[in-house]
Parts: C-alpha cells; structure tokens; sequence
C-alpha cells in the first residue's frame, strides 16, 4: 500500500463490495494489527494505519458506505463523471474539485506546525465556495436571490476557536442554500427557438435541469460539512462534554431520589408509630365525653332545622311571586282572538285544549269563580217578587216575563259550570294527594341524612381528638389517608349500585309483556275521555242553540202581543155622536 495513491476502501481492508458488518470488523482487527505504529516501526505505517482507520468510519456507517458506493469513482479520479468534459463543470458548479476533500489523505494531521494541517486545509476549502457564491449572489439578475438576506457565511476557524465558534460555523453550512444560477446545464439554447411555444417548453426543460443540478450541489456541499464534522476533534470535544453534563444531571437527579424515597419511608415510620399511641388513648376515652359531644349535636340539630324551615318559607313566597307573574306572562300571550276553546267566566279563547287546562288552574280563574259563586248565592236568597199590586200594568208583565229568561239563562250556565268545577275538583284533590306523600317521603330522607351526618360528625370528632398532638404534616398525612379510604368506599358503593341496576333490568325484560298490555289499556283509556270530551262540547253547542231559539220565539210572541193590542185598542174606540142642529136653534 503507498500513501500518496488514492485506492478503494474495499481495497484497503481486502473485503468484497457485498461484504456484511461482521466481515468489515474482522477485516479491521486484522489490518490494525498488521499495520498499528506500535508494532510497525516502518516509515508509511503512521499513514497506512490512518487509511484503515478511515475506511473502517465510512464503510460501518450504512449512510457513509451507501454514498460512497454511489461516488466512488469520483472519488478515487477525483472527477464527477464527464457529460461535458468534467473540469469545465467542476469549474463552473463549485469553481474546483471538491472530490478530494472527501478523503482524510488531503490533510496530514491535526497540529498547526504541520503545513497541511486539518484546518488550514478545510479553511480554504470553505474560503473558496464562500467565494464561488459571493460571486454569483454579487452579480446575479435573479429577483429572488435578491429579495434574499444577505449573504455571511461563518468562517472555518482552527485549533484555538471557541466553542460558539465551533457550533456557529456548522450551525450555518449544514442549512446551506446556494445563489448559483445553474445556466451552464441548458439543454436547449433559447435564442434558436423558431416560436414562442417551443421557447417556453425549452425554458421548462431547462428549468428543471436546473433545479436538479442545484439540488445535487447544496446536497454534496452538506455531505461534505457533515464528514468534516465527524472528523473535527473540535467538535467531538463539545460532545464529549455535552454527554458528560448529560450524565452528571442523571447522576444528580437519581441521588435526589434516593434521598427522598429514604426520608419518606422514615416519615411513614414515624407516622405509624403516633397512630399506635394515638389509637390507644382513644380506647382509653371515658363515656362520659361521649354523652356530652352527642347533647351537642343534638342542639346543633334543632337549630339547623329551624333555620331550614325558615329558608324553606322565604322560597315558597318567591316561587309563588314567581309563578303568579309567569301566568300573567302566558295569559297576555296567550290572549287573543281564538273560538275554538273559550273561557265562559274570563271571556277568553285559546289556541287548543292544553291552555284552556292551564288557565282553569290559574289562580286568576280561581279567584273569578269564587267572587261568581258568591253573588249567586245572595241571589238566590233575595225575594224575586219585590213589584207593589197597585202598580202592576201590561209594561211591568214584559219586564218580569225578561227578567225570569235572564234567571233562567243563569242557572243553565250555573249547572255547566258546577259540571266543570267537578272535574276541576277531583283533579286538584289528585294532585294534593301526591304533595303530600312526595312530602312525607322528603321528611323521612331528611331525617335519614341528618343520622348520617351525626355519624360522620361523630367520626369527624374522634379523628381531631386523635390529631390534637400532631403536627401539621402529620394531620395532612392522615387527611390524605382518610381521602383514599372514602374513595374506596365510593368504588363499592358503585359496584354495588352496578349489581342492583343489572337486577332491575332483568326484572324489567321480565315485566316488558305487562308493561305493553297497560300501555294498550292506558291508550284506550285516553281514547274514550277523548271521545267523552268531544260528547260534552257536542251537547254544550246544542243546548246553546236551543237556547238561542227560545230566545227568538220568546221576542217574536212578545212583537205579536204588542201589534194585537194596538189593533184592539184602534177598534174598540167609541164613534163620534151626531149633534141635531134643529135642538141646538
């Protein structure tokens, strides 16, 4: 092997291209020890070794080797292939030939006194495509390269740059973007082109080869600082370094939890140890403090009743302001000019039977209904017969024959309307009925809460007897441990609620049969009060009209009296008498 000839790193480590990773280990051990300067005292060992070593990085990486394998020919020519004389394109992309630099046999060492050190190398390097770009970004037509930020790119550096440096330089070239117009890869030559269309499809296609050639610089130009960067001692200092402070916090934080775990355990220990003592002063507890605590409780429970009574009476008076001023909303909306369903005492109609309900339970209705009792009833007391003898005529028979229709009218409404307070009645009587039990079930679940809360306040008082010589941590680590205890509590009350759930539901798949046979009877039910209502309107409207014809005989028997007694009265006045003029001489 010379040092100065550049040869393939297949070569290098006598393996095959299809070689696996294993192989290329092996083939390293062997080379290593053949060639290692401590066992070589030959002159080209130092380099040789430094070429195997260099072949090893690049081939046990799969991204190194897949690269590798795709420009190795250039690499080893130091060309990138000929299309059109591959130095006029070397020259016009990167403005030199890069492909050297991806070898470590370009530079000889890392110490500044060596001449072609690692810096100074790689500084001109990236001095030269620094420059290449100035250029093109300097003088380019483009707008979008102009529209750009300016163009500072962060130097090489060497030995002796600082760590901000370091990470600004490679921060800088691995986002890098090139201002290169790329014109050299044309295919076509716009100025031949014999129409306008075909010009535009050959800046298409020149256009796109463009775009690639630029890809694939930005992209080699990234693979070089991403090799450079594998082989600075510079950086691997920073990662070192990195990884040691990563290692340190580790460290630091695993301690920190070693100190905790060891302190609450001692904690708990501790506890355990004052709930023993405490539980055993407990037991000791005389009755006698017992019977005074449960006293207490019991005053404390008659005046939280009181007080609940009181509450419970301010909101009843606000529910009933609430509602009156709600009806009075509903009967204002609802006040407009409908037949169909009419209030006969508030001469009001409404939209369908639902409303006219509503406004029957009103308490305005209510208090129209009673106020009309009440004067028929002094009616019905009065003597109807107050007229003298004496000053009885035919004019005063009209009025009293009137006045019988008007009572006649009344008490046929009187009737309808005490048929309407029945129903209104058995209704109201229903609902009361149901307040009242919903109210006594109320009552009995108060007083089942109420024992409830004596126990837990009962508890409540041993546990702070039990905390008065603890400290504040302590009694929040009993609080913590009373918390865990109702939860699991809450999670078999759950479960519990879970099973009588499932037995309900099968109890209902059991009843769904007599569940549908009351629903058939219910809907019968409902067909035939329909239908007795439908009955009652129909009877309603026909006795209406048979009124409405007594009415209009009663006046046209009444028009027929009057016309025969004017006709008598003319007739059965006296003849004038004939006075004899011969007496009278």
């Amino acid at each position: 092997m010379q040092n100065n000839k550049k040869t393939c790193y297949y070569e290098i480590l006598g393996i095959d291209k299809k070689a696996t990773d294993e192989e290329i280990k092996k083939a390293y051990k062997k080379q290593a020890l053949k060639y290692h300067p401590d066992k070589n005292t030959e002159e080209d060992s130092k380099l040789i070794f430094q070429q195997i070593s260099e072949a090893y990085e690049t081939l046990i990486d799969p991204n190194e080797r897949s690269w590798y394998d795709s420009h190795r020919d250039q690499i080893l020519k130091g060309t990138y292939g000929e299309p059109m004389s591959k130095e006029e394109q070397e020259q016009n992309t990167y403005g030199f030939n890069i492909w050297p630099y991806f070898s470590s046999s370009c530079y000889e060492g890392f110490e500044a006194s060596q001449e072609k050190n690692f810096y100074s190398i790689y500084s001109e390097v990236f001095e030269k495509i620094k420059n290449e770009e100035w250029n093109a970004y300097e003088y380019t037509d483009d707008p979008e390269v102009e529209s750009q930020k300016y163009f500072k790119p962060e130097p090489f550096g060497n030995s002796q740059s600082s760590k901000k440096e370091v990470i600004e330089f490679y921060k800088w070239w691995s986002n890098f973007f090139s201002y290169k117009s790329f014109s050299w890869c044309d295919e076509y030559n716009i100025n031949e082109a014999p129409n306008r269309w075909e010009r535009r499809q050959m800046e298409k296609i020149n256009k796109k080869e463009r775009f690639q050639e630029k890809k694939k610089y930005i992209k080699t130009i990234k693979e070089l600082v991403e090799f450079v960067r594998r082989r600075d001692p510079r950086w691997k200092k920073i990662e070192d370094e990195r990884q040691i402070e990563e290692d340190r916090k580790k460290e630091e934080i695993r301690l920190k939890q070693e100190v905790e775990k060891k302190r609450k355990q001692e904690k708990l220990k501790q506890l355990e140890e004052q709930l023993t003592k405490k539980q055993k002063q407990l037991a000791k507890m005389s009755k006698k403090d017992q019977v005074s605590r449960a006293a207490q409780l019991d005053e404390e429970f008659r005046i939280y009743k009181e007080q609940q009574l009181k509450f419970q009476q301010e909101q009843e008076q606000l529910q009933q302001i609430a509602n009156l001023e709600k009806e009075k909303e509903e009967e204002e909306e609802e006040e407009q000019e409908y037949t169909d369903f009419i209030c006969e005492l508030c001469n009001k109609g409404f939209k369908n039977n639902e409303t006219l309900e509503k406004h029957n339970n009103s308490n305005s209705h209510k208090n129209k209904k009673k106020k009309i009792q009440k004067k028929l009833n002094q009616q019905n007391n009065i003597e109807t017969n107050q007229f003298d003898n004496d000053g009885y005529s035919e004019g005063s028979s009209l009025q009293i024959s009137q006045q019988q229709q008007e009572k006649d009218e009344q008490e046929e409404q009187n009737i309808k309307n005490d048929f309407k307070n029945d129903i209104q009645i058995t209704d109201y009587w229903n609902q009361n009925t149901q307040e009242n039990n919903d109210q006594q079930n109320n009552e009995d679940v108060e007083k089942e809460e109420w024992k409830e809360k004596v126990i837990v306040e009962k508890e409540e008082v041993d546990e702070w007897n039990s905390m008065k010589g603890l400290t504040k941590k302590q009694q929040n680590k009993l609080t913590h441990m009373q918390v865990l205890k109702q939860k699991e509590q809450e999670k078999q009350q759950k479960e519990l609620e879970k099973l009588q759930r499932k037995k309900e539901q099968q109890k209902l798949k059991k009843q769904g049969k007599q569940g549908e046979q009351q629903q058939q009877q219910e809907e019968e039910e409902n067909q035939n009060n329909n239908f007795e209502s439908n009955q009652f309107k129909d009877q309603q409207d026909q006795e209406k009209d048979q009124l409405q014809i007594n009415n209009d005989d009663k006046q046209n028997q009444l028009q027929q009296k009057q016309e025969e007694d004017e006709w008598y009265s003319i007739k059965v006045q006296p003849k004038p008498q004939k006075v004899d003029k011969k007496k009278k001489k």
